[in-house]
């Protein structure tokens, strides 16, 4: 008989191991205390052997059972592992809320990077991180962050950036959701309104982003944190704010597809040979900024 047993540190490698190759419908349930016990029908030929999964309530593998969860379509097996997240304390990777998951872990990203002292390195968020660190705690095919047994002391500054970047890009159905597109188009109005018209268009953003689901409004506020705070170090990191902003914005608007617009870049200060080239929504973005720094 093969045994899977669920404990803390499981990797996800495992976990797909265990299902390769096996029809959800043939995934049977049973309970055995506070057992929760997945198996495998017996096969056509009658063997009594069957091959099960065992999820204790108190050593539940957070990665390891979300990743299960993601790859069996079975309402059944789904029905349990909500009852194990009800019931287990020690699997908040199963939350019924991944956008509040993804801000927490982007949370404690930002707050490595800053309390690690790694604000002032030169080429931040413009240098890729460490492949094998960044494989480890991210799956590109399926977008998912895997924290769990990760000290985030120990990862350098670029891997921390690049991770943080891609969580902006993978935040769950965007940023700004389905206010996306008026959102993008209140950015490029600012980039564009006179400085006298300016304040009425901010305040137009901010009753925009006052419509946004409380964790992508919170989620949006820490980006702007992380921006501001970065920027703050540009003698030593060389990332001003519009770097930044040209950075950013495309994964902030993550969830729309690039217009031939958007490639279009302007210089708003010619006498600034090295300044960046922003498109509309760019320029924007970096009022936005300015204007929470101001305070107006």
């Amino acid at each position: 008989m093969q045994m899977l047993t669920f404990k803390p540190g499981m990797t996800s490698r495992e976990v797909d191991k265990f299902i390769e190759n096996k029809n959800p419908e043939e995934l049977c349930y049973g309970k055995s205390g506070d057992q929760h016990i997945l198996y495998v029908r017996p096969g056509k030929d009658g063997r009594e052997a069957f091959e099960k999964m065992e999820i204790s309530l108190n050593a539940v593998g957070k990665g390891a059972v979300a990743r299960f969860r993601r790859m069996v379509a079975n309402e059944l097996i789904n029905n349990v592992l909500k009852e194990i997240e009800g019931a287990s304390a020690a699997a908040p990777a199963l939350t019924a809320n991944p956008s509040a998951r993804h801000l927490a872990q982007f949370r404690s990203l930002h707050k490595a990077l800053q309390e690690g002292g790694h604000l002032k390195q030169k080429g931040l968020f413009r240098v890729a991180g460490e492949r094998t660190a960044l494989a480890s705690i991210y799956d590109a095919k399926t977008k998912v962050f895997q924290f769990e047994g990760v000290d985030l002391n120990t990862l350098s500054s670029h891997t921390l950036a690049t991770l943080l970047k891609n969580m902006v890009r993978d935040f769950p159905r965007g940023v700004f959701g389905n206010q996306a597109g008026k959102i993008k188009e209140c950015l490029k109005e600012i980039a564009s309104s006179p400085p006298d018209q300016r304040a009425a268009k901010l305040a137009e953003l901010g009753k925009l982003l006052a419509r946004l689901p409380e964790e992508n409004r919170q989620f949006f506020g820490e980006c702007c944190a992380l921006m501001q705070a970065v920027a703050a170090q540009s003698a030593s990191n060389q990332m001003t704010l519009e770097n930044l902003a040209a950075m950013f914005e495309q994964n902030l608007f993550s969830n729309l597809d690039v217009s031939d617009e958007d490639t279009n870049t302007s210089v708003r200060d010619a006498n600034q040979i090295l300044a960046p080239k922003l498109n509309a929504q760019q320029w924007g973005l970096v009022d936005y900024l300015n204007s929470l720094a101001s305070g107006a």
